[in-house]
Order: C-alpha cells, then structure tokens, then sequence
C-alpha cells in the first residue's frame, strides 16, 4: 500500500511560501486504491479517495478539496467521465422521499387492528404510521395530564 500524507496549510499565511513552511498533517490517501485524473496541461492531478474524499496534488502540496473544488477542477481538465462519477455519487447520497420523521420502531399489533387502523387511515387520507404517530402523541398528552392532574389533587389540602 503507498500511502501519501494529505495537509492542511495555514489559511492566515501571507503567501504561498509561507503557508507550505507550517503545513499541518490531516490524514492520508492510499494511492493504490485512489482514481488519479491528470491535470491537462500542467503537472497537478486531483485524487479521488476509496473514501469518497477528493485530495488536490499540486507540486508538493497535497490537500483534501471539496466537491465543488474537485467537480470544477475535473470539469476545467476535460475530465467529463470524473464529472459525471462526482454527480452520481452526489445523486445516491440523497435519499428518495420525504424526510424521516423519528427512530423506526417494530411493534406486532393483531391484524384486526391492523385493518382498523388501515380503515382508520383510508377514512381520514393519511397513512397508518402517521395515525399510529397521532395516537401515540395523543396517548401521551392525555397521559401526562392524567398525571398533572393526580399530582394537583394529591397535594390540595380540604378543609371541613
């Protein structure tokens, strides 16, 4: 395995010069395993980490870049097949659907509720995971002020 350390320079440096005297090791990138894409006309190449990250190589510079970096970096080199990577990889990490709305939980309920439920859901146009959310809010609520309440009653003093 060929390991490369990946750096981070100082931001605050005045120059170029400056900046590569006090680089600040951040991690490393396995060459062996990493997609290289050729700078068009100059010695600089861009790496694409089996980690997904995208590392700049320029002279003796070697630093983690971002997605925007790295897509108009590609783009600028005429590397369209990295571009088209880039966007794919972007695409999958967005989820289809709507958002999540908590922790999935697994919960048996006999199928006569189910069909109750499903009735339930059809009547109302919603979904039966959003009725049994409502239900479950709607337990609780009542709950707690079942509980309030048994606290206030609990604690009053009658006189008579």
């Amino acid at each position: 395995m060929k390991r490369q350390n990946v750096y981070a320079y100082a931001a605050e440096a005045a120059d170029a010069d400056q900046a590569r005297a006090r680089p600040r090791s951040v991690g490393w990138l396995d060459l062996d395993k990493a997609t290289r894409y050729a700078e068009a006309d100059g010695d600089a190449e861009l790496y694409r980490a089996a980690t997904g990250q995208w590392v700049s190589h320029m002279g003796a510079w070697w630093e983690y870049v971002s997605r925007d970096q790295a897509r108009a970096w590609l783009e600028r080199n005429g590397h369209q097949d990295g571009v088209v990577r880039l966007d794919a990889e972007a695409a999958a990490e967005r989820a289809p659907g709507r958002p999540s709305t908590g922790e999935s939980v697994k919960v048996n309920i006999p199928a006569v509720h189910l069909a109750e439920l499903d009735a339930l859901a059809e009547e109302g146009g919603t979904t039966r995971a959003a009725l049994i959310r409502s239900a479950v809010a709607l337990f609780l609520s009542e709950y707690y002020a079942a509980k309030a309440k048994e606290s206030t009653d609990g604690n009053s003093t009658e006189k008579g």
